[in-house]
């Protein structure tokens, strides 16, 4: 594979993970206001870990570029980050 290649090849591969970091964000929203007693508990509990491991709630936010303390200061407020709704890598997500 040529190098031009292989960055085009990376450059798909980290536009899927930004959004797939997205939506799983998004719908940690979407079970935090709308979902059931349990799927709000694991929400919530998913938000609060410090964990910064692969695809823990730190995770996401670095992978759009935000800082986990301040995401969760506004999901706290009650308050949807505007970037997260109109961020150009994630793409609507479908509730249930």
């Amino acid at each position: 594979m040529t190098e031009l290649a292989s960055l085009d090849h990376e450059s798909v591969s980290l536009r899927g993970l930004y959004r797939l970091a997205g939506a799983v964000l998004v719908q940690a929203i979407v079970d935090i206001r709308c979902g059931s007693g349990r799927k709000k508990a694991e929400a919530l509990r998913w938000i609060e870990d410090a964990s910064e491991r692969q695809f823990s709630f730190s995770y996401c936010c670095k992978m759009v570029s935000r800082d986990p303390d301040h995401v969760r200061r506004q999901l706290a407020r009650q308050q949807i980050p505007q970037w997260l709704i109109s961020s150009p890598n994630v793409e609507a997500v479908t509730t249930h």
